[in-house]
């Protein structure tokens, strides 16, 4: 690992430091706390340990779990297992059982299976443990958009000097890809995150929560001793100045599902967001369709450059996806065996998957896909189930309506990139939670009552609908 002596303090003392946090605060408040600023401030690095990588997806978790150990080791466990961990199950198990079926050593699967329980596992099951209702929700969305708004002086500085702040702090850039971040004529910020990319997307749902709690008249009236509507267009503003066009295009579909599923009464547009990613990968496994029509619009509309690179991840795309299919039960396992290498220069490789779907595929199969995105589709559609949109406009469900929208805008973000965002994972388990705990009262509440309403204080026992 590379860096100066802040970098490696960061990492050491993360864990100290998260446990000091949780005896500080309140457990929902130190999730908050500990989660955001580890997400936001923690370098890009990686200390190479014995069993699992020591990085910023893992130490994150791990901060998370062992701060709560201390705190409130009760709660913690207290989880039950229910049916719809299923999918999260298959994912975090996947990439074991692929190592098994393809004969890797039972210490290499065991520590494949053991980093994605890590990674993706223990966020999940910590929102549902955390964020089980619609206080918890709430609170979450808020501190996404707080975070979003700390952020904002560190991408205007960006947007100005190139993305620097990593390096300025821990001494290298986040991403090693200079150029990757000069867009338009200026600079796509970068901040502490590993791409531009992931930071477009999170500034895309800070601004999301910031709009839709608005919308609901959720928001503090003042923020940082400002009216909390300035800096809502603040935070928009500097969204839409991150020159990341596909977080910008995600932040458009996630505004006309909210207003539109409210405005329509009806569930059709959530729902054509759960099949759109669906859709996409039906297209790429199982239809000759390659992208060109695509491509050609991103030519057209965008420019050269965009559609070129659209197309090389295509192409990089197509021959992935063919290798996996050739295992397509189970992958072919940990340790890179999904890539595609040069046969006559084993150590050259010439296709490696961009996007989180096609590289849990060639990794596990369709066992581990289905897995990896059932974890996204599934709790929007059991909140889908549970409350429908005749409920849309009650504020109980204001976060965890946009919530659900930013977890299925990830998914198809991870279409293409493959980004890990521990905050998404805990919106995801709360929201699945929240789904199915009992709520008191037929819904939907009367619009009066709902006016009445707020997430942070307990649901009225008796609503009229």
């Amino acid at each position: 690992m590379s860096g100066n002596i802040f970098c490696t303090i960061a990492l050491l003392v993360w864990l100290p430091l998260a446990v000091g946090i949780f005896l500080s605060f309140s457990p929902l408040r130190a999730l908050c706390i500990t989660a955001l600023a580890g997400f936001m401030f923690m370098p890009m690095a990686d200390y190479s340990f014995a069993f699992i990588p020591y990085n910023k997806t893992t130490a994150i978790p791990l901060g998370l779990t062992l701060g709560l150990f201390f705190s409130d080791i009760g709660t913690l466990f207290s989880f039950r297992p229910k049916w719809f961990d299923i999918p999260m199950l298959m994912f975090c198990s996947g990439i074991f059982w692929s190592g098994l079926v393809n004969r890797f050593s039972n210490y290499d699967s065991a520590a494949a299976g053991a980093t994605n329980l890590v990674m993706y596992g223990l966020p999940y099951f910590l929102g549902r443990i955390y964020l089980r209702d619609a206080a918890s929700l709430y609170r979450f969305a808020l501190a996404i958009f707080y975070g979003g708004l700390i952020y904002v002086p560190f991408c205007i500085v960006e947007m100005k000097f190139g993305p620097e702040w990593h390096h300025w702090v821990y001494g290298y850039y986040a991403h090693p890809d200079y150029l990757q971040s000069v867009r338009g004529g200026g600079y796509r910020p970068v901040v502490f995150l590993q791409h531009g990319l992931m930071l477009g997307l999170y500034m895309t749902a800070a601004s999301l929560c910031g709009i839709w709690l608005w919308k609901n008249k959720l928001l503090p009236k003042t923020v940082f001793y400002m009216p909390s509507g300035f800096w809502l267009v603040v935070l928009v503003g500097v969204t839409l100045f991150c020159r990341s066009t596909g977080a910008l295009l995600l932040m458009g579909l996630g505004l006309a599902v909210l207003f539109g599923t409210r405005r329509l009464h009806s569930v059709v547009l959530m729902l054509l967001l759960v099949a759109m990613p669906v859709a996409y990968i039906l297209a790429r496994t199982a239809t000759p369709w390659n992208g060109e029509n695509v491509a050609e619009l991103a030519q057209k509309y965008l420019s050269q450059e965009r559609a070129d690179s659209l197309r090389n991840r295509l192409e990089n795309e197509r021959m992935i996806v063919a290798k996996a299919l050739q295992k397509p039960y189970f992958g072919w396992g940990p340790k890179g065996a999904e890539k595609i290498m040069d046969p006559d220069v084993p150590t050259k490789i010439l296709a490696t998957p961009d996007g989180m779907w096609n590289a849990a595929l060639g990794q596990m199969g369709w066992f581990g896909l289905i897995g990896s995105y059932g974890v996204f589709l599934l709790p929007p559609l059991m909140l889908l189930w549970r409350f429908g949109a005749k409920s849309w406009s009650h504020p109980m469900l204001a976060a965890p309506e946009v919530l659900a929208v930013i977890g299925l805008l990830f998914a198809l973000d991870n279409l293409m990139n493959n980004m890990v965002n521990p905050l998404y994972y805990l919106a995801l388990g709360g929201i699945a939670t929240f789904a199915v705990a009992p709520t008191q009262g037929p819904w939907p509440m009367a619009r009066s009552t709902a006016r009445r309403y707020h997430p942070t204080q307990p649901l009225p026992s008796r609503v009229s609908g």
